[in-house]
């Protein structure tokens, strides 16, 4: 009688066991599915770059219909862009970190914060006039018909932060690669 109580036991330790291994694989399971999130857009076709989803590096242009040469002198001009920009990203990067600097020192005048605040903005209308250039370059490829289709989008605000972290304006109604 002892041993078949001790075997009942061990059976319902036994299924125990394995109901938690399996209420463990499926949390780690269901978990992983954050991991794995929807692909960002960007500049290159793994959609690596910018913030906000997409459709790889012909991002914003998707409604577009693009043909594969367009789509790839759109990513040309994006890459050379990033690589033009890098050094102003960078350079509004360390104004913005300088700032911060100055408006937590107590000791600091007016007229230093506010030089700085005009080397900001003179890097931030540098990476906007390489925006606009890029924007006209990118519409130079686009035909008739998109430019029209483009138009007809409006302007709308796009997810994420543009060039130096600040928001960005572009060509479409929603989530927009410009």
């Amino acid at each position: 009688m002892q041993t078949k109580i001790n075997k009942n036991k061990e059976v319902n330790m036994k299924r125990l066991y394995a109901v938690g291994l399996l209420v463990a694989f499926f949390l780690m399971l269901a978990g992983s599915v954050y991991a794995f999130g929807p692909k960002m857009a960007g500049f290159g076709p793994a959609g690596a770059y910018m913030s906000g989803q997409g459709q790889g590096h012909a991002y914003g242009f998707s409604y577009l219909n693009l043909s594969k040469e367009q789509q790839d002198k759109i990513w040309q001009l994006r890459e050379r862009f990033r690589s033009e920009t890098e050094r102003l990203r960078y350079e509004a990067f360390q104004k913005r970190q300088e700032l911060k600097r100055l408006y937590a020192d107590p000791t600091v005048d007016k007229a230093t914060i506010l030089s700085k605040e005009k080397e900001l903005n003179a890097l931030h209308q540098a990476l906007w006039d390489k925006n606009v250039q890029l924007r006209l370059e990118q519409r130079a490829i686009l035909t008739p018909e998109q430019l029209k289709k483009l138009g007809e989008a409006g302007f709308g605000r796009g997810m994420g932060f543009g060039a130096a972290g600040f928001k960005g304006r572009g060509f479409t109604s929603g989530p927009c690669g410009w």
